[in-house]
């Protein structure tokens, strides 16, 4: 048993523990952001000021999440949109509920409108 451990190397393992400090942030901050400048009015600023104290957060943060926030309601402005379109595509192909089908077959009458697009732009 003595040969085989003298065999095999010794493995030094050092495990440090680095504090999150301020370079830390600052290079993650680098890696990780784009780095902008947003002007506000006095109000608007003493309001962020103080809802970043009350939370104990930066207030580059709390713009973060409220920038994220409204991006996120204009995405699904922008799916309700499509969905609009949808209905005026469906309404040009003369497509109409009366049908009791369009749920069912709404593949089918999308090809048949591509189809017809595609003949008349050979016309």
């Amino acid at each position: 048993m003595r040969s085989i451990l003298n065999r095999i190397p010794s493995l030094h393992v050092t495990i440090a523990i680095i504090p999150l400090d301020t370079l830390s942030i600052e290079m993650y901050i680098e890696m990780y952001m784009i780095r902008t400048q947003i002007y506000f009015d006095a109000e608007t600023h003493d309001k962020l000021t103080r809802l970043a104290q009350s939370r104990g957060e930066p207030m580059a943060k709390l713009v973060r999440e409220f920038v994220d926030e409204k991006l996120a309601q204009e995405q699904h402005k922008e799916s309700a949109h499509g969905l609009v379109a949808l209905g005026q595509l469906a309404d040009r192909a003369g497509w109409s509920s009366e049908t009791g089908d369009v749920a069912d077959r709404h593949n089918e009458y999308f090809i048949q409108a591509w189809e017809k697009e595609q003949q008349q732009k050979q016309q």
